[in-house]
């Protein structure tokens, strides 16, 4: 038997909110947009935060953030950010998963930003206090199976102007 994709999609059956269909439209096009390797539920939930995030006034910077991760066990990525500049990131998971967290240190190794609510939609909106390498750790701290798939970008303010960022696997 094949594979199901799904993607969720939001409900107008009286037809009273003209949007619902546009908004629903364009989170199947940015679906298709990311890579067809990652977990239906990660692309569809990743198009959704990125279309939230661009009406925020928000851009996309760096690169996707995708991997599997074991259920208790983190992972760290690199990021060169900017300082002065506001950013955000959100992170989603597969359906298996239900509570992923997020935590960023900075180039002295302090906190800066972290998600570690009770969720899989961990989200960080913070501004880099100085430009240089940071830390994004990322926990898979409850997943029904034995891993689940997560995926991450990051996303600068359009408000102010600067550099781009980047990413690496520590």
């Amino acid at each position: 038997p094949g594979s199901v994709a799904v993607t969720r999609v939001e409900i107008d059956a009286a037809r009273e909110f003209p949007d619902v269909m546009r908004k629903n439209n364009f989170w199947a096009a940015e679906a298709d947009t990311l890579a067809a390797s990652l977990a239906p539920s990660v692309r569809g939930d990743l198009a959704r935060t990125q279309t939230d995030l661009l009406a925020q006034g928000y851009q996309r910077e760096g690169e996707l953030l995708i991997d599997s991760i074991a259920r208790q066990k983190s992972e760290q990525r690199a990021l060169h950010l900017e300082g002065g500049v506001q950013y955000a990131i959100v992170g989603v998971c597969d359906d298996e998963c239900y509570d992923i967290d997020l935590v960023l240190r900075g180039p002295a190794d302090s906190t800066v930003a972290e998600d570690v609510r009770p969720d899989d939609t961990p989200v960080l909106e913070f501004t880099a206090p100085a430009t240089g390498r940071y830390r994004l750790e990322t926990v898979m701290f409850s997943c029904r199976a034995s891993s689940c798939a997560w995926g991450a970008q990051d996303r600068k303010s359009t408000r102010l102007n600067s550099s781009h960022s980047s990413v690496s696997r520590m």
